[in-house]
């Protein structure tokens, strides 16, 4: 609807309703603006009023859904969803709803099957098969993560985030090669993904490529000056090429911006110990090892106190 001036004519003229379409595109633009500045309960109550006068509208009960979801009224949500999947029984909307919900709520398994009834409904959701290959690999089904990845980009070969995720599990199970031709195609389609610089010089550095990984790395700093990953990724890149004070530095900032985090202290660690400075390894050891151990990382703290033990070994037989 056009806006108009009314503020004079308004005083004299009595209101004249909205028809029910035009209040269908009021609601829908008002939620949608909504949305936009993260007024969910002003989102909610657009989608509530828009079902109300029509019942099924099974896009408003999906919207109306998701905004519950992001001010975790989760039962709502539920209950939205869970209406779609029992009166729209052509969509995979309903099931689409509550895989996103599963999925906030991180129990991946249950929203694997919500996606796996979605694609059953509906096989071109390229969007189904990328959510649910996500879910995939966060509990270690990579192959499976992979082939839903594969589909997308036969559905959509456009979609560049699909190439990004598909290569960051190709680095997860060492296949690095191709996981950086992954990276090279999300940045082709999407140059604005600077987030892809950090995970292509992590590959990178993983295969010996260590100068590209340090300007890949160096874009990153760039882009995520405050990003406690690409300041360790890069200075492991950089102990790799023997390079102790910018390795040193990088690592200083990391555990300046993550000083609770021990990975940076055990890092740096080893960068000391590597280039024989074992009075600054020591500390930096005894300080992960603390964090780990707060951190309920048992593995890690089994690994740091036998990296102690050998330093000490050495340290005394100087």
């Amino acid at each position: 609807m056009k806006h108009r001036n009314i503020c004079i004519v308004a005083l004299f003229l009595p209101l004249m309703a909205l028809s029910q379409t035009d209040s269908m595109e009021y609601y829908a633009h008002d939620a949608t603006m909504a949305d936009s500045l993260r007024d969910y309960n002003r989102e909610i109550n657009d989608y509530t009023l828009q079902i109300k006068r029509v019942t099924d509208d099974w896009d408003a009960y999906y919207n109306r859904g998701l905004a519950e979801s992001r001010i975790q009224d989760y039962e709502n949500a539920r209950n939205d969803y869970n209406y779609i999947v029992k009166n729209d029984t052509q969509t995979a909307l309903g099931y689409m709803g509550l895989g996103f919900l599963n999925k906030d709520l991180k129990r991946y398994h249950e929203s694997i099957k919500d996606f796996d009834t979605a694609i059953h409904r509906d096989s071109t959701n390229f969007m189904a098969y990328y959510i649910r290959g996500i879910d995939e690999d966060k509990i270690g089904k990579y192959g499976p993560a992979i082939k839903d990845f594969n589909i997308v980009i036969k559905l959509n070969p456009r979609f560049g985030n699909v190439y990004y995720t598909r290569g960051l599990v190709k680095s997860h199970v060492g296949k690095d090669e191709s996981a950086i031709k992954d990276f090279d195609k999300a940045l082709q389609l999407q140059p604005d993904s600077v987030i892809v610089y950090n995970d292509r010089g992590v590959s990178e550095g993983k295969i010996g490529r260590l100068n590209e990984a340090i300007l890949d790395l160096d874009k990153a700093v760039k882009y995520f000056p405050n990003s406690y990953k690409v300041y360790c990724n890069r200075g492991i890149a950089e102990s790799m090429l023997n390079k102790l004070n910018e390795s040193v530095k990088d690592f200083d900032k990391a555990i300046e911006l993550k000083p609770e985090l021990a990975e940076g202290f055990y890092n740096r660690a080893l960068v000391y110990a590597k280039f024989y400075q074992y009075n600054h390894a020591l500390p930096d050891f005894q300080t992960a090892q603390k964090l780990y151990s707060d951190s309920g990382d048992t593995a890690m703290v089994t690994t740091v106190k036998k990296d102690i033990k050998e330093l000490k070994r050495v340290m005394g037989s100087k």
